[in-house]
């Protein structure tokens, strides 16, 4: 994990996990951008480094922002069902 990742973002029993995708991106970003594109390998490597972590860590707070958003609406929606009257 880079240090420039709040480690607050994510949970410690996702770590692993977040570390495989950021280097899939990583290792994805190195081969388009060094046999496709015919970049130079050092900067090939470079870019692929910041388009990966840039990639991980975008995706990865909308993720966020969108489960926060989810648990919200849940629990707005579980106060109106209980403020509502039971009519017998």
């Amino acid at each position: 994990m880079p240090p420039t990742v709040d480690p607050s973002i994510m949970k410690r029993q996702f770590v692993w996990l977040y570390a495989a995708i950021q280097f899939s991106f990583v290792v994805i970003f190195a081969h388009v951008f060094y046999d496709l594109i015919h970049i130079n390998p050092v900067l090939s490597i470079l870019l692929a480094t910041f388009a990966g972590c840039g990639v991980v860590m975008c995706a990865s707070s909308v993720l966020v922002e969108v489960l926060r958003l989810r648990r919200r609406w849940l629990a707005r929606s579980n106060n109106q069902t209980d403020s509502e009257p039971i009519l017998h």
